[in-house]
Formats: C-alpha cells, structure tokens, sequence
C-alpha cells in the first residue's frame, strides 16, 4: 500500500514527501542551500556581494530577521527570525 504523499524512486523504494513546515511569527530557522551536485555557488568576493545586497532586499521586503549566516563557497547557512508566517514566499524568491 502507498501512501498518498509518497512517490517510488527507480530503484521502486517509497520516498515520503517532505512534512509542512509549520509557521507563525518570531519562529527561528535555519535556512541553508547548496548547489547540485555540490559545485561552488559563489566564485568571487562580488557574487558574495550581491547574494548578500538581495538578501538585504528580502530582509526589508519580508521582514525578517538574520541573526547569523555564514556563506561558504558551495553552500550557505542562514538563522532567521520570521515576524511574520513568510518564511515559504522569501524562500523562494531568494533562491530564484
């Protein structure tokens, strides 16, 4: 029997869909993305630059807030706090 929230992979192995993420105001996450395949996202100080001049515009946009992050070449990690239950709409849109 499956599930209606899971799909078969080739290998015919039942992967279940990700939980909903639960939001409400002041909720803390920690928000990371890598690249596919693991290469690097950011090859310069510049593309570090501008990452960060876009997160800036979602932080006022959404208002949200960043406690820590730290950027890595392949990949990066983020703490924000939502004051409002967003967190999906910015998510998307940064990494669009």
């Amino acid at each position: 029997m499956r599930s209606i929230n899971s799909a078969t992979s080739q290998s015919g192995i039942i992967q279940m869909a990700r939980p909903l993420r639960i939001e409400y105001p002041g909720a803390f996450y920690h928000v990371m993305h890598r690249g596919n395949a693991g290469p690097d996202i950011f090859k310069s100080v510049r593309d570090r630059e501008k990452f960060l001049e876009y997160v800036g515009k979602a932080v006022a946009r959404y208002e949200i807030e960043i406690h820590t992050y730290c950027l890595m070449t392949n990949h990066y990690h983020f703490l924000i706090e939502t004051l409002h239950p967003n967190l999906i709409i910015e998510n998307r849109e940064r990494q669009s």
